[in-house]
């Protein structure tokens, strides 16, 4: 997800920092098919235990009120300095903003046939 964060709607830039966040993962989450993250972890990168247990909230109450089952067996928090899958995740993402950005698309373009969704927030 790449977030241009001078282009939000009122209503996103009203959300505190973890505030909007936590929505943003929990809506991104939910975008996905059920079958494709059923019990499977998420980790979030430098997610604190406030963080963590404010998206598991979240997502428990959207969940609820939408009859799905909440996706997830476990929420952690990680560092990309220590974890390889996280420091891939953060350079995927450095890509996908710099071809967003119109900057560099050499790297977008090794896996943009791989991308299941774009989200384009208002």
């Amino acid at each position: 997800m790449a977030l241009d964060k001078s282009r939000l709607s009122v209503d996103w830039v009203r959300l505190s920092g973890q505030a909007l966040t936590v929505e943003l993962i929990v809506r991104l989450t939910l975008r996905a098919s059920a079958l494709d993250i059923a019990n499977d972890v998420l980790i979030i990168d430098g997610g604190t235990p406030a963080l963590r247990r404010a998206v598991r909230i979240r997502l428990s109450d959207e969940c609820r009120r939408t009859d799905r089952v909440r996706p997830f067996g476990k929420i952690v928090g990680g560092r990309s300095r220590r974890e390889d899958g996280l420091q891939v995740a953060d350079m995927i993402a450095g890509a996908i903003r710099q071809h967003r950005m119109g900057a560099e698309s050499g790297y977008y373009k090794t896996f943009a046939g791989r991308i299941a969704d774009v989200w384009a927030i208002p």
